[in-house]
């Protein structure tokens, strides 16, 4: 923030000519500009996200004289919190608060009276162009005043038609019948007129304004947009232009309207996109007429986010400058007023907007006619959900303007964003490459727009192509000037344009050789029917292709077509692209439309550990069965002296709990020296895709419910408690020191396995392993974060838990602490508006005495110590694999969240919904490689 008052001056020569008053415009002045003349102040305003106009006084200025003008702006810091342009508390960490001017000054200079306002309007029912204008005073008595309104060519300047109205009052009406050969404005003909307004007095001149002006009409119609009577679907990138200032290099690129063009607009356009949002904030008009004359469709903003104090007055004044500048250019189709608020801190908006919003008739306005959704899967906050089917589940229609939120800066390095790094942990395991964080970049926008594109919704836009390195970072390598793409640009083709075919698969992992369905949706947003040539292809390493089909498809305007291709996979284990390729003719101007997934072959190896090895399994493990099976190992029954292992699953933890005899012949086996695997234990929790509470609809999952607890007693006194966390998880990674797991199976292949939304592994549920020793809970809790010396030495220390988050202290009430703990998960609620409702804060504290918890463990706990084996979630703070370990000559227990059942058996193969879990051969090999963990060391090799 600035110190103190800004101040700006300039010495100016006036022209000459027949004029006699002047205003002075501020397209963007902040904050609460005022105006000085000569050294004396002569107007001021509140606001400066919007333009504001200062009135001079007319006898300190005269035709070919000097005058002084300064404006002064106030800093943020004495800024009426009231005030509608304040920069919310929640974004000043992010985003532009320092006083300045960001857009152009005018000196506007006139006779007597001027147009105050003037606001366009396409009447189609008519076929007319209507103009709302308002002047300054009204006509002086026995003036013969009146407005004219020309439309000319914007080529050339050639007048096509021109009105004339009588204008004795202050404001008024005109219509102009619409010529014919005035054409239609569209992203695919931006067709620009020029208006030209008069203000007369006779046949004096008293003012004229002149503006780039577009015919066309848009609106919503049931839950899809149409434009120009057609419909149209948003495809494009949002820019955060207030927040893009923090950048260092921003100083020399943010009003640069050649560099905007050639990075984003151009750029978004060859690649077919139509579409750009800017959020929280106008950005400089210049480049609203950079839109206009490029043909993209603009949503702009007004920077309220998570609620501002503002008064309806000012909100009033402030949005009807805002909404004017929106009315001028064509490019302008969304306005929204407020992002991200809860209906109860809102507060005045709603009125202050229906108080206005009468003399716009033309403009989509967010929240009243459609509906925006932030969906921050695979980055930032969320799993990779995919809850949703179709864009008929939402209430309105649906542009998706906020998703893809794996912030890295121009080195490809993680932004600063508090999030990002423990994000990227989650989906890319400790230690992620550059390369690894680029593909992750460009997977969670690519793919995750195709999918929203697929399901119908009216548009997209990935978050986001520039902003601050504090939130958003951009999307380009080294310096800004120079321009370079990340990968995350052409991920986006097969989303961006008009004629495209999108691969619909989320398996990753195939069996060598397989013959695979490979289902395909193709686009055609033009206004007529094509036949789409399509090629689909198995691309290798180095760009060689392995395997290629073919298929052409008649789609209508503005629609689609299901249809599915077969491509056999190489018979031998590889890493593969599976690519579906629109053939250029279907877009001549464009780049080429290319939907890619990466997929991989594997041939499924039984560790040489388990040779021989006898397994016992209960009499209900018919799963378990078949995959032991198929693998060559030898199955027996429970309680069988000669097993070295007895392995379980979800079909056994169901009776569990009430079976006495099961958990007895668990124990028996343990103390017999044989080692136990327990795999599919506890709730399956899979998320508001898959509801289990079953009174919510899926677009009204909005109230926060206590999150479930189940406990169950295990073996030896091992004891395991579940606690219901805000998401499940698609991504296993190995532990620190433990990558036994992962024995033939690369690293990836542990993230994403077939079937279920976004292929998921882990439920939305934290396992927590009690019933140990003193050393083994001390090491659990020391795995927490738990500082591990002052256990060892019994001094005080403190365990505050909250929605899955730690802190530690030697106090029991140490309000700092929980502090600390409130601010994280209080940044979750306010910041992961999707994740807000499954995240419970209030009461949802849990404090546990660690030094009075291992006092009273019993000293006859014979679990010794507990292994991590594998980990997920943010930051990997998740452990859903665990290795107990008991006393000399005992066996060891394995715990095992992960979702293997029906997973397993090679004869699941791929149902036609994608959703449904089938064979997965890393999860396969996965089990094999867990079942050899588990045998006694002396077993291993």
């Amino acid at each position: 923030m600035s110190p103190a008052t800004v101040w700006l001056r300039r010495q100016v020569r006036l022209p000459t000519g027949d004029w006699n008053r002047a205003v002075l415009r501020l397209k963007g002045a902040r904050f609460a500009p005022e105006v000085w003349v000569n050294g004396e102040r002569v107007s001021g305003a509140a606001g400066g996200m919007a333009p504001t106009e200062h009135e001079l006084p007319a006898s300190q200025l005269a035709p070919g004289g000097a005058v002084k003008l300064e404006v002064a702006l106030r800093s943020l810091r004495d800024l009426d919190p009231a005030d509608a342009s304040a920069v919310p508390v929640a974004d000043r960490w992010r985003s532009n608060i320092s006083s300045g001017l960001w857009d152009s000054v005018e000196l506007h200079l006139y006779r007597d009276a001027r147009l105050v306002r003037l606001l366009p309007s396409y009447e189609p029912e008519h076929g007319q162009l209507a103009l709302q204008w308002q002047a300054s005073a009204p006509a002086r008595a026995g003036a013969a005043r009146r407005v004219r309104l020309e439309l000319m060519r914007d080529a050339d300047g050639t007048v096509l038609a021109t009105v004339d109205a009588p204008a004795p009052a202050m404001q008024g009406r005109v219509a102009l019948a619409l010529p014919e050969g005035c054409a239609l404005w569209s992203p695919e003909h931006p067709a620009l007129h020029r208006l030209r307004v008069t203000l007369l007095d006779g046949d004096s001149l008293l003012d004229w304004s002149e503006f780039t002006w577009g015919r066309r009409d848009f609106r919503v119609e049931g839950k899809q947009l149409r434009l120009n009577d057609e419909p149209v679907r948003l495809r494009g990138v949002s820019v955060v232009w207030h927040r893009w200032l923090r950048d260092p290099e921003a100083a020399a690129l943010a009003w640069d309207v050649d560099w905007f063009d050639r990075q984003i607009v151009s750029r978004l356009r060859t690649l077919g996109g139509n579409y750009l949002r800017f959020h929280l904030g106008l950005p400089p008009e210049r480049l609203l007429d950079l839109c206009d004359r490029r043909g993209l469709l603009v949503q702009i903003e007004w920077p309220f986010f998570h609620g501002i104090p503002a008064s309806r007055r000012s909100m009033e004044e402030q949005w009807r400058a805002w909404l004017d500048v929106a009315a001028r250019h064509p490019s302008v189709v969304l306005v929204q007023p407020w992002n991200e608020t809860e209906p109860d801190a809102l507060r005045d908006a709603p009125a202050a907007l229906a108080a206005i919003q009468a003399d716009y008739p033309r403009l989509v306005i967010a929240h009243r006619d459609m509906m925006p959704v932030h969906k921050y899967w695979w980055s930032l906050f969320e799993n990779l959900g995919l809850y949703y089917d179709s864009a008929e589940q939402f209430p309105q229609a649906v542009v998706v303007d906020e998703f893809g939120g794996n912030y890295l800066d121009g080195q490809g390095e993680p932004g600063a964003y508090p999030t990002v790094k423990e994000s990227q942990r989650r989906f890319l395991g400790a230690r992620p490459t550059r390369e690894q964080r680029l593909q992750l970049q460009a997977d969670s926008c690519g793919r995750v727009a195709e999918y929203w594109r697929r399901l119908g919704v009216a548009g997209f836009a990935p978050f986001c192509a520039l902003s601050s390195p504090a939130d958003g970072n951009h999307w380009f390598l080294g310096p800004l000037s120079e321009g370079r793409p990340k990968p995350v640009w052409a991920a986006l083709s097969a989303a961006f344009a008009p004629v495209s075919a999108s691969i619909d698969m989320w398996d990753r992992n195939f069996s060598c050789g397989d013959r695979v369905p490979v289902p395909v949706q193709i686009f055609n947003d033009t206004s007529s029917e094509l036949c789409v040539p399509v090629r689909v292809c198995v691309v290798a390493v180095g760009e060689v292709i392995r395997e290629e089909a073919k298929l052409v498809q008649t789609v209508p305007a503005h629609g689609t077509v299901r249809t599915s291709v077969s491509v056999q996979l190489p018979t031998t284990p590889g890493e593969w692209r599976l690519e579906a390729t629109v053939v250029s003719a279907a877009n001549p101007t464009l780049q080429p439309s290319v939907s890619t997934w990466r997929a991989r072959t594997m041939d499924v190896v039984v560790p040489p550990a388990l040779a021989g090895t006898k397994i016992a399994l209960p009499e209900n493990e018919t799963e378990l069965r078949a995959f032991l099976t198929q693998n060559g190992l030898a199955c027996v029954g429970l309680g069988d002296p000669t097993a070295r292992l007895v392995v379980t699953s979800a079909a056994s933890w169901s009776t569990l709990a009430s079976s006495s005899p099961l958990r007895a012949a668990l124990d028996s086996a343990i103390r017999a020296g044989q080692s136990v695997v327990m795999l599919d234990v506890g709730p399956k929790l899979l998320g508001p895709g898959y509801p289990d509470r079953g009174e919510v609809p899926l677009e009204k999952l909005r109230t926060v419910v206590a999150p479930r607890h189940e406990r169950r007693a295990l073996v030896g006194g091992v004891i395991v408690d579940f606690h219901e966390v805000t998401e499940p998880e698609s991504h296993l990674h190995p532990a620190e020191n433990d990558a036994s797991l992962w024995w033939h199976l690369p690293q990836e292949a542990t993230w994403l396995w077939n079937g279920l939304r976004g292929g998921l592994i882990a439920p939305a549920a934290e396992m927590e392993i009690s019933g140990l020793g003193a050393t083994g809970s001390a090491m659990l809790w020391t795995q927490r974060g738990a500082d591990s010396e002052a256990l060892r030495a019994g001094r005080p220390i403190y365990a505050y838990e909250m929605a899955g988050y730690y802190e530690f202290s030697a106090s029991p009430d140490d309000k700092a602490a929980v502090e600390r703990l409130n601010q994280r998960v209080r940044f979750l609620i306010e910041d992961a508006p999707s994740l807000s409702a499954r995240i419970e804060q209030s009461g949802g504290l849990r404090v546990v005495d660690l030094r009075a918890t291992l006092n009273q463990i019993s000293v006859s706990a014979r679990a010794t110590r507990v292994v991590p084996l594998a980990h997920c979630g943010n930051n990997l703070a998740r452990t859903p694999v665990v290795g107990v370990e008991f006393g000399v000559g005992e066996g060891t227990l394995i715990v095992s969240q992960v979702l293997t059942a029906d997973r397993l058996s090679r004869r699941r193969a791929p149902a036609p919904d994608w959703r449904v879990k089938h064979h997965d051969p890393a999860a396969e090999q996965f089990v094999l490689n867990l079942l050899a963990r588990a045998l006694p060391k002396n077993d291993r090799r």
